[in-house]
């Protein structure tokens, strides 16, 4: 199974996701990585909020369409968007 890590990032009210095409084979894998791109976001942008999130395939496709359909990142909700889709 392969896993996206997903990175939102708040200004304010402004929120933005970053994400990378490239797949980890696993959830550990993305996890690991997942802090040291904390340590960095935090200390490149330490007036931000944010999460990062590692999504199966099918989770980070439908993400992938609520942003291309004009859904707006925030933070404590990828999953509750993805519900939204699915429903």
């Amino acid at each position: 199974m392969k896993f996206f890590m997903v990175v939102i990032i708040c200004m304010g009210f402004n929120c933005e996701a970053i994400y990378d095409q490239n797949a980890f084979d696993d959830k550990a894998t993305c996890d690991a990585a997942s802090h040291t791109t904390r340590s960095y976001m935090m200390e490149t942008f330490p007036d931000s909020s944010g999460e990062i999130h590692c999504l199966e395939q099918s989770d980070f496709d439908l993400y992938m369409e609520f942003l291309e359909n004009g859904g707006k990142p925030s933070i404590n909700q990828p999953e509750q968007s993805l519900n939204k889709l699915e429903a």
